[in-house]
């Protein structure tokens, strides 16, 4: 069985300020065959990372954004990553893969309890 699979990789240079004057990237969180949650980073400087100041929102995980991060969950092996996207008129695209998720603001932002669902997916990948 062979897969075919095409993610494209955006340049920094798509990351551009919004019309409010701040900087703002997705990510969505995937855990073993599953997208469980996104947020919205934004920031009024390019370092968009919450722990290092920068806003959480809650993002609604629709179809588009669930097929694009497990698509680039996969092409690196799957698990535990953290999807960096990048909102384009194109659609989404894929800024980088992240196997140290942060996710500093992420639970009370959407409500998920992410390192619970962590634990779970270790937990069930030991019992098999």
């Amino acid at each position: 069985m062979s897969l075919s699979l095409r993610i494209t990789v955006a340049s920094v240079s798509v990351l551009t300020m919004s019309k409010m004057g701040m900087f703002s990237i997705a990510r969505s969180f995937v855990v073993g065959d599953e997208c469980i949650a996104a947020i919205h980073r934004t920031s009024d400087h390019w370092i968009t990372n919450t722990a290092r100041g920068g806003k959480a929102s809650g993002l609604p995980v629709n179809g588009e954004l669930a097929e694009i991060s497990l698509k680039a969950a996969s092409a690196v092996g799957g698990g535990i990553v953290a999807i960096d996207l990048f909102e384009t008129g194109e659609g989404l695209k894929v800024n980088e893969v992240n196997y140290t998720m942060e996710f500093k603001n992420s639970v009370a932002t959407t409500g998920v309890d992410i390192p619970g669902k962590i634990a779970d997916y270790v937990v069930d990948a030991c019992r098999r």
